[in-house]
């Protein structure tokens, strides 16, 4: 999906953003702040209209639910973000999630608001996921490659700031 039509379906909502906050030489902590909603619809679902796709996990059963999401944070924690000079791929560990009822709450919440005029629809706040970075030795610099189902995502470290979309997935980033 482009970013256009990406921005077409959530006109209301904040854009995805992740800060990469490097702790010390090998510590990094990512805050993502995301359209959560939309960013399960892609992981989960993805062909299925995000309509459709609210309406019927917003009606899962506990348990269904409960396994969808799990599905769900398998899929963004199995990616490697960070790529070495090299190849070699990091993954990001200790992930930190809202709790299952608040993003429950949150599709439940969506699916409502898409029943409103357009115009008058307000939107849902970012939700807030973190995850940390411990690697082996000290990085100066890594490709940073994030799932599609971020996308478009605005990134920081430090000072800098740049967009990956479908079209530009990935960045060069310094540490240093």
């Amino acid at each position: 999906m482009g970013y256009g039509a990406l921005g077409l379906a959530q006109s209301n909502a904040h854009p995805n953003t992740l800060t990469i906050v490097h702790e010390d030489e090998k510590n990094f902590v990512f805050q993502f702040s995301v359209n959560l909603p939309q960013v399960l619809h892609q992981l989960l679902s993805p062909a299925t209209p995000f309509s459709a796709f609210l309406q019927a996990h917003a009606a899962m059963p506990l348990a269904a639910w409960a396994a969808a999401l799990q599905k769900a944070k398998a899929r963004l924690s199995a990616m490697g973000v960070l790529t070495l000079p090299g190849g070699k791929p990091l993954r990001l560990q200790t992930w930190q999630w809202p709790d299952q009822e608040a993003i429950a709450q949150s599709l439940k919440a969506q699916a409502l608001l898409l029943q409103m005029e357009q115009a008058s629809r307000p939107h849902l706040d970012p939700v807030l996921v973190l995850a940390r970075l411990q690697t082996p030795q000290t990085i100066h610099q890594a490709q940073l490659q994030l799932l599609a189902a971020l996308h478009p995502i605005e990134v920081t470290i430090k000072n800098d700031k740049f967009w990956l979309t479908s079209q530009i997935p990935l960045a060069m980033v310094n540490f240093q």
